[in-house]
């Protein structure tokens, strides 16, 4: 007799062991729902953009309208007023809105004559400009280190 309940109490503990049928198809779907999760956030992180490269320290990108351009010599300055503040880099002095600011662009109209020659006065552009300022002195000297045409490039007057 001892036996026989022997052999039918390990029966009953196998057979509540085994995992029912709905027990299995739940698993499968489980594993499914769970692949596709993973394959649809690799879907969704594929399309996202990395973010645009900051600028260096010392440097803004703004939109500015050129006041005047001065040519003395070999030096030249342009006068601008701040549109608008696009970027900053690290440690750049605060430029803000209708600031009007002197830029000093005779090294740039050295090494890229063909495109300083494109800067009007009274149009709008996008400027790269640099803030150099030396140990002892507290004033900002602010250089002009690339242009780019707006694609309004309103005149002054436009914006009224």
């Amino acid at each position: 007799m001892s036996t026989f309940s022997t052999i039918l109490s390990l029966l009953i503990v196998i057979t509540a062991c085994t995992p029912s049928k709905k027990d299995d198809l739940s698993s499968k779907n489980d594993k499914s729902h769970t692949d596709s999760l993973i394959i649809q956030s690799r879907n969704d992180t594929m399309g996202v953009q990395p973010p645009a490269p900051s600028l260096p320290p010392g440097t803004v990108k703004i939109k500015a309208n050129i006041e005047k351009i001065k040519k003395l010599r070999d030096e030249v300055a342009v006068y601008i007023t701040v549109s608008q503040v696009l970027q900053r880099g690290s440690s750049t002095p605060l430029l803000q809105k209708e600031q009007s600011v002197k830029v000093d662009a005779t090294t740039f109209n050295k090494n890229a004559n063909q495109r300083f020659l494109t800067l009007e006065e009274g149009k709008q552009f996008i400027l790269l400009v640099g803030n150099t300022q030396s140990l002892g002195n507290q004033s900002q000297k602010w250089t002009l280190n690339n242009i780019e045409t707006d694609s309004s490039n309103k005149t002054i007057s436009d914006d009224s």
